[in-house]
């Protein structure tokens, strides 16, 4: 193993200890933190054997000067995410003044399909931690088989290995089937995205799971799904529902649509096809796009924040550095349930 290779893992696995503790002795905070002279000369003596590189863009921000250094921190942006960048970067700013950071965001677009890009841009050496956004977990499948040395926050997935900040997409989705169940539907609809993005996929199992639990109709004729998150595809799925109305199982008196863009082409075919919402339907949307309030009905959603996401992301990435954690840390997102008139709860 060259000295280019050699990482806080291979320490801590040659003594059979934490790569938090390894971590925090070779950042010169072992006394402070009462880790004992045997273990710290332990871990000196293997770094040495092993020809250990320290990573000099990460040290210089670590310890007490964390928040006066200047630091780099990259965002790794999936180009399939379905998000607000905007938002996204608002709520990252919100951190840094609350918290005095001094930080320079550096921004890498990335595709599922040319992930060697990603491994290439991430061991350039130049950061001192990493979020990374991304739909689908093709990208933790790729860091899985790779080694780096970088901390590394993941933005609404899940994961044993890396630090992350999500919702409880599952949960989110038992939720809206009871909600529909609480207010007697019987059959209701799913209106998707074929392309299984990790949190959709998750919202959608929860969704159908419950929904079986409990005893609500779910055709197959009353689920549509797109190949992407867009206008155009939430009118065609829309229009596949439509379609059911000619048929014996007729409409489904609501639909649980998994995207705020899809929800918006989606009520346009409604319009256009005299399907009255609520009157002939309940819809429930994932995600609070800012026009749903403008929209006529009022479309009632699970409200998730871009901003909030990027600022708990944000903190949690600059506590892993200040405070040498090596081990994953991960925090969930409650979202809020906003009734409008699309869904109306007493």
């Amino acid at each position: 193993m060259d000295n280019s290779t050699v990482k806080i893992k291979h320490i801590a696995e040659k003594l059979g200890l934490s790569q938090s503790t390894v971590s925090v002795v070779l950042n010169g905070r072992g006394d402070k933190l009462r880790i004992s002279k045997a273990t710290q000369k332990k871990i000196w003596e293997a770094a040495k054997e092993l020809n250990y590189q320290p990573n000099i863009y990460a040290r210089r921000l670590r310890g007490a000067d964390v928040k006066q250094a200047g630091q780099i921190i990259s965002i790794f942006w999936n180009t399939k995410y379905n998000d607000d960048f905007g938002k996204f970067f608002k709520g990252a700013s919100v951190a840094i003044e609350k918290n005095g950071y001094n930080i320079e965001f550096m921004v890498q677009l990335f595709e599922d399909d040319h992930l060697e890009k990603l491994r290439d841009l991430m061991t350039s050496q130049k950061y001192n931690g990493i979020i990374i956004c991304a739909p689908s977990d093709k990208d933790i499948e790729f860091l899985n088989s790779t080694d780096f040395d970088v901390p590394i926050v993941l933005c609404n997935r899940s994961s044993s290995r890396y630090s992350s900040i999500y919702i409880d997409n599952f949960e989110i989705g038992r939720t809206c089937a009871k909600l529909f169940a609480d207010k007697g539907h019987k059959k209701v609809g799913l209106i998707g995205v074929s392309r299984k993005s990790s949190g959709s996929a998750i919202r959608r199992f929860g969704f159908m799971s419950e929904c079986e639990r409990i005893g609500i109709e779910i055709n197959d004729g009353w689920i549509a799904e797109s190949i992407d998150y867009d206008i155009t595809g939430g009118y065609q799925c829309a229009m596949k529902i439509i379609k059911s109305k000619e048929l014996p199982m007729g409409l489904p008196t609501g639909i649980f649509i998994l995207s705020d863009i899809q929800t918006i082409g989606a009520m346009i075919a409604f319009k256009d096809y005299g399907i009255k919402i609520p009157q002939d339907m309940e819809i429930l949307a994932y995600g609070n796009n800012e026009v749903f309030e403008m929209m006529s009905p009022k479309i009632s959603s699970v409200s998730v924040l871009r901003e909030n996401i990027a600022e708990n992301a944000v903190n949690l990435l600059m506590t892993k550095i200040q405070n040498n954690i090596a081990e994953p840390i991960s925090k969930i997102i409650v979202p809020e349930y906003i009734f409008r008139e699309s869904f109306i709860v007493s």
